[in-house]
């Protein structure tokens, strides 16, 4: 937990000396799935928060602060269960109009099931496909632990 608040620490440096990059915001959409059978899929809505801070090659590469929580509660055996996720990334993009994206990075992520509830932080990647006014993505979040189920992300967003 201190590396991830170490992180966010950072992001939000970058973003203070964003002035001459360029920022980014998205709203999202998106399906949450555990990496087991018996949870049926929940949906979440969330905000992206990105800034190009250096080019490799021709591709920008961005730091990104990503927030989501509970729209829908998915169910596990009659019980219903969620999560919220905090995340920072280092993410790049192919292009600037149409493009692919891979990112890396950290996450926070609480899980509710019924009454209970515990958090987990951990590494997180994903990669997508922008077009200049939205982004399709696909995101996986590991468990602190190997006993532990992936969740995975698909989200739909509008950027601005």
């Amino acid at each position: 937990m201190k590396k991830f608040l170490y992180l966010l620490g950072v992001c939000a440096l970058a973003f203070t000396h964003a002035a001459k990059a360029d920022v980014y915001v998205a709203v999202k959409g998106m399906t949450v799935n555990v990496d087991n059978a018996a949870y049926s899929d929940g949906l979440n809505v969330g905000a992206m928060f990105g800034v190009d801070f250096t080019q490799l090659g021709s591709n920008p590469v961005a730091l990104e602060l990503d927030f989501n929580t509970v729209l829908d509660e998915g169910k596990v055996s009659g019980t219903k269960w969620d999560t919220q996720t905090t995340a920072v990334y280092a993410a790049m993009r192919t292009g600037s109009d149409v493009y692919l994206k891979a990112k890396l990075g950290f996450h926070s992520t609480k899980t509710t099931v019924g009454a209970a509830s515990g958090t987990t932080s951990d590494l997180a990647y994903g990669f997508g496909v922008g077009f200049s006014d939205y982004i399709i993505e696909y995101t996986i979040l590991k468990p602190e632990t190997s006993a532990g189920s992936d969740i995975t992300l698909l989200s739909f967003g509008f950027l601005f």
